[in-house]
């Protein structure tokens, strides 16, 4: 295993978690708001199957309408249609503390994964040296340093120069929504 490798699967000097533990960690409070934000797109205070499959879409998958109607009448509590902010959360504690985890089943904490998973220093956001870290995964380890602070300046809403997981998905949803309608968008040109 290379340094570079070991730095990523380690923990970090100021933390003694190890990153499995921190993606099975139940988020904090202000993760869940922002996280359910993210998926609350109409801010009603529900989610119902357009928005989790909107949110999906920007992930990358393609859910059918039966799994996600599925998922949502396994999760609704109160059977008003939608998953409050309660619901959410107790759907996201119940995959954290299941010894068979099903988050290949549910849509949120598939989010709080991929998220945390980028989330090298386990402090709820993401930096320039993380987001550079995604583009090299996804195969853009070429990205200029530019286009990466570029991308992060437009992105982060509450200028702190990090992005939490409800900036993360707006982003990639702007990303999604203009490379689909035939633009090409570069972040560098903004």
């Amino acid at each position: 295993m290379s340094e570079k490798q070991r730095k990523k699967h380690s923990p970090t000097h100021h933390d003694n978690k190890s990153s499995v533990d921190y993606m099975f960690e139940e988020p904090n409070e202000e993760m869940y708001k922002k996280a359910f934000k993210a998926f609350d797109r109409d801010g009603d205070g529900k989610i119902d199957a357009s928005e989790i499959q909107a949110v999906e879409k920007v992930l990358g998958q393609n859910p059918s309408n039966s799994d996600v109607k599925r998922f949502i009448r396994r999760t609704d509590r109160d059977s008003d249609g939608g998953i409050n902010f309660e619901e959410f959360k107790k759907s996201i504690k119940s995959t954290l503390s299941s010894s068979t985890s099903h988050s290949s089943q549910n849509y949120f904490t598939k989010l709080l994964f991929a998220f945390k998973y980028f989330d090298t220093d386990k402090d709820g956001f993401l930096t320039v040296d993380e987001l550079r870290q995604i583009c090299a995964e996804l195969g853009d380890d070429q990205l200029q340093e530019a286009e990466v602070h570029a991308f992060l300046q437009i992105a982060d809403k509450d200028n702190n120069h990090k992005l939490d997981v409800g900036e993360l998905i707006a982003a990639l949803e702007q990303y999604q929504y203009t490379s689909a309608g035939g633009q090409n968008y570069s972040y560098s040109s903004q």
